[in-house]
Parts: C-alpha cells; sequence; structure tokens
C-alpha cells in the first residue's frame, strides 16, 4: 500500500483495532506487519508472502508451528477474502488462541 490512500486505510485499520488486542498477539496474512509492530514485543506476523518486515513465512496459514492456545489475540486483518481455504485458516486461529482470547 504505497499510495496515500491505501497508507490512511492501513492506518485506520490499524487504529481500530488495536485497541481490542491483548497480551500475545499472532496476526495471520500480516502483510507489511505494522499491526505486530505497533503493538510492541511479543506481537508476530505471519504471512505467506514476504512483504519486509514478516516474522514468518509459511506456505499454509492453516498449518502454523505454535503450541495450542500460544496466543491471547490472533487477528486477521483485511485478508481474509484473499485465503483460499479461509475456514481451515480460521480453525487454525482457534486452535492457537487461549481461552477467553
Amino acid at each position: 500500500m504505497n499510495d496515500r490512500l491505501g497508507k490512511a486505510l492501513l492506518a485506520w485499520r490499524i487504529r481500530t483495532v488495536l485497541p481490542h488486542v491483548r497480551g500475545r498477539l499472532l496476526d495471520i496474512g500480516c502483510g507489511a506487519n505494522e499491526l505486530a509492530r505497533k503493538h510492541g514485543p511479543g506481537s508476530l506476523g505471519v504471512d505467506v508472502f514476504q512483504w519486509g518486515d514478516v516474522d514468518l513465512v509459511v506456505d499454509d496459514t492453516s498449518k502454523l508451528p505454535y503450541d495450542d492456545a500460544s496466543f491471547d489475540t490472533c487477528s486477521i486483518l483485511a485478508a481474509l477474502n484473499h485465503i483460499p481455504n479461509r475456514g481451515d485458516v480460521l480453525k487454525e486461529a482457534y486452535r492457537i488462541l487461549k481461552p477467553g482470547g
């Protein structure tokens, strides 16, 4: 998102979501990984492409290398529509999310 409108939209999304993020965060489909960077230490971003600051690049976000209940918050910010196996990815997000997360 190098254009002005794209940057403004990304900033709005992050401002909107950030107050709801608690504890350890995993952002699936993180793109440039700005949400994790804004939330701070312990936050990770995973994607299927290296957009520049991705913490982990995987072949399939429905098969993540994290233990069950590893994260307090799991986000998929403006990426779910780009994921062909979104049902499997949502199940995986639920698996790695702590109870009450």
